[in-house]
């Protein structure tokens, strides 16, 4: 089972703000769902696009 992450954690794993991570979901960059009325993200996707990240530039710096 995924681990699912708020966008807040997800935002300090990738190194941005809450609202890039956001974003990402919002253009179907990251998957994510509403658990409660808050958004979350799967980790292992959040973690996915941190390395594709880095080796592509993807993220502001």
């Amino acid at each position: 089972m995924s681990m699912l992450i708020s966008v807040a954690q997800a935002a300090e794993i990738l190194g941005t703000t809450p609202f890039h991570v956001t974003q990402l979901c919002r253009t179907g960059q990251l998957p994510s769902g509403d658990v409660d009325g808050v958004v979350v993200v799967p980790e292992p996707a959040v973690r996915e696009y941190a390395r594709r990240s880095a080796a592509g530039g993807l993220l502001p710096a």
